[in-house]
């Protein structure tokens, strides 16, 4: 065994080539630009060239590298929303063999949606990708309608407690005024006016609906959750216009009956 920083030189097809590194004679070897036929020198051969066979011992050996690692399958995807909801965990399907990766599209779409892990979109299929999409747009509705439908809650209590308020200071609520307005559509169209009963079911639906969902999590209650908060946000605040007569003095409130009232 020579060291490892021997010079070679090498005689093939009657040319004279190098000085290679012992590592360059295997590389050429395994390449076949050169055969164990050949001729080869180095320093301390004296004067003979001699065939590459005799000298293999001494070249380092064939190094077989292991199997390239395949990226680790990709279990979950956890996306962090920027608004501050709670983080939504996508359990990812198993990727198809002949399955092309993500576009380019989808990849910022995730990012955009708070996926930080940028090696596991990387290795994402176009399938997979479209799944945790279609996951996330599902989990932001759900999570955008509970925090609608706790607002519709709230702002149903309120507005049961100042109707009670308003009925006894003043002898009627906001409730009354939409079972006049019903009564007087009713008028126009030569229809019989709804009771007030039936007034009461119709505009306290879903605040009811939502009272009585034993789970919490508001999946069978489907409605319009904003515009529902909202009609009982305008009851609660006409409720105590009716109880003190003056609206109520508070500044995010003043702000809403401006921008919603005037």
């Amino acid at each position: 065994m020579t060291s490892a920083g021997a010079k070679y030189f090498v005689s093939a097809d009657g040319k004279q080539l190098g000085p290679f590194t012992g590592q360059a004679i295997r590389t050429k070897l395994f390449r076949k630009t050169i055969t164990v036929d050949d001729y080869v020198w180095r320093d301390g051969l004296g004067d003979g060239w001699v065939k590459i066979s005799t000298i293999l011992d001494e070249l380092p050996s064939d190094a077989i590298p292991p199997p390239a690692p395949e990226p680790s399958e990709l279990k979950h995807v956890n996306i962090n929303h920027t608004d501050g909801s709670p983080r939504t965990v996508v359990e990812v399907p198993e990727k198809g063999v002949y399955e092309p990766p993500a576009t380019l599209k989808q990849k910022n779409l995730l990012m955009k949606f708070g996926c930080n892990d940028p090696e596991a979109i990387r290795h994402l299929g176009r399938e997979q990708a479209s799944y945790i999409i279609d996951c996330v747009k599902k989990d932001f509705v759900r999570q955008r309608n509970k925090t609608q439908a706790i607002a519709v809650i709230v702002a149903g209590a309120a507005e049961e407690v100042l109707g009670r308020i308003a009925q006894k200071r003043a002898g009627t609520n906001a409730l009354d005024g939409h079972a006049h307005f019903w009564s007087q559509l009713a008028d126009l169209v030569g229809k019989t006016p709804p009771n007030r009963k039936k007034i009461m079911a119709a505009h306290n639906r879903l605040r009811n609906q939502l009272k009585h969902n034993d789970s919490g999590d508001n999946e069978w209650v489907t409605a319009n959750f904003e515009f529902e908060a909202q009609d009982l946000i305008d009851r609660a605040i006409r409720n105590y216009w009716l109880a003190y007569d003056t609206p109520p003095a508070d500044r995010i409130i003043n702000h809403y009956v401006n921008s919603h009232w005037l």
